[in-house]
């Protein structure tokens, strides 16, 4: 293991399987039990409503999305696709496209010559 600062925090912490503090992964664990409390008797919900009511950015909500940390309410998800603004419900899929867009992209990204088997949405 090798000291390295927190990408959250700052801190200065021994690096081991994660990126951030043990202080912020209990914090990040804490806001997913949370998360997936609230929505547990929704039927439908939105990243912009847990967004609201966690006071949490975006950003990290879509990031926790694309990392299969809201696994256990991706069936009641609905997102604004990214590209074209059409509303859909993911269900186990976990994109920020819905799939018409998505299956565009991935047909340019293959056009293109990128590589199939790397996803597209990693970088997020």
């Amino acid at each position: 293991m090798k000291p390295a600062n927190c990408k959250i925090c700052g801190k200065v912490f021994l690096k081991s399987s994660f990126d951030i503090c043990p202080d912020c992964v209990k914090k990040e664990q804490e806001l997913i039990r949370n998360i997936n409390d609230y929505c547990f008797n929704k039927e439908v919900v939105t990243l912009e409503e847990i967004g609201k009511e966690f006071n949490e950015p975006m950003k990290k909500l879509e990031k926790f999305l694309l990392d299969r940390k809201l696994v256990q309410i991706m069936d009641k998800l609905e997102m604004t696709c990214k590209a074209c603004g059409v509303k859909y419900r993911i269900l186990n899929e976990g994109r920020l496209y819905c799939k018409i867009c998505y299956d565009k992209l991935e047909t340019e990204l293959a056009r293109s010559g990128f590589e199939q088997n790397k996803d597209p949405y990693s970088k997020y």
